[in-house]
């Protein structure tokens, strides 16, 4: 019999074991992080973990359901909708955000999700790249930091940005002193990964980006960026190739931020 229960500490193991079975980079700091934030539940069979599912919130009024994994062995048997439906459970009435594979797709449909857009992964080794000019580098206010996320996400997502204030390295665009682009890169599985990238237009995201690329020659980083983004040729130049992504979807599909900050680059996957 297989019983959906809410993940403990001691459950990171067999997290680690699942996620990295189906190839995810992620390892305990990565878990540890979303853990953190979140609450979760597991599907236990015969006293093995055997399934996956969180729900981070940001604020009362948004979440992100992630870490949905099962077993290779356990599939095919209602196991991922128990434990996605559980998730869902966990946040309440808010507006639910995710980001699928196209094997989560059609169960991701019937439970009433809409695509709302697609991401492009990029990684590698990053070339070298002169520093670009403009750039700031001292870490932003976090008020100035949750504003202009929110004004590009529509989420309160404070708690995030709190922890990856403490981790990250900052690049920050400034007019007249008002904080009107940013970019962060912090360490993840071995290398590093930038996100979010806020930034009012495209060239400004790219120059954000560039600015941790040529602080890094050499490393490899990540990004998972909107796969509309004009600098993802700049990006392949830069020794990060196209190796993957997903589709963002939302229940229910929320209004278009009214504003001219736009998000440009996830924070990851898991967090949108």
């Amino acid at each position: 019999m297989t019983t959906i229960r809410p993940y403990r500490p001691d459950d990171l193991p067999a997290a680690l074991r699942l996620s990295g079975a189906v190839g995810w980079p992620h390892g305990a700091a990565e878990w540890r992080l979303v853990t953190s934030l979140s609450d979760g539940v597991v599907a236990e069979r015969d006293g093995a973990v055997i399934g996956t599912a969180f729900c981070t919130p940001f604020g009362a009024d948004a979440a992100a359901i992630n870490m949905v994994v099962v077993d290779s062995a356990a599939r095919g048997a209602g196991l991922g909708r128990r434990l996605v439906e559980a998730a869902i459970g966990i946040a309440g009435p808010r507006r639910l955000r995710l980001v699928a594979t196209e094997m989560g797709l059609p169960l991701y449909r019937r439970l009433g999700f809409e695509t709302v857009g697609h991401v492009a992964k990029h990684e590698g080794i990053a070339a070298p790249l002169t520093v670009p000019h403009g750039i700031e580098t001292t870490p932003p206010d976090l008020d100035d930091l949750v504003a202009l996320d929110r004004a590009a996400t529509g989420a309160d997502r404070g708690d995030l940005l709190r922890h990856l204030l403490a981790v990250a390295d900052c690049a920050t665009l400034r007019d007249g002193g008002r904080l009107t682009g940013v970019a962060l890169s912090r360490p993840f599985a071995g290398g590093h990964v930038i996100g979010p990238v806020l930034a009012p237009k495209s060239p400004s995201a790219w120059q954000l980006i560039r600015h941790h690329l040529a602080m890094r020659p050499g490393e490899h980083v990540r990004i998972d960026c909107v796969a509309t983004a004009p600098f993802r040729g700049e990006l392949e130049c830069a020794g990060l190739a196209h190796t993957g992504g997903g589709v963002e979807m939302a229940k229910p599909v929320p209004p278009t931020p009214a504003s001219p900050a736009t998000r440009h680059a996830l924070v990851a996957q898991a967090f949108g």
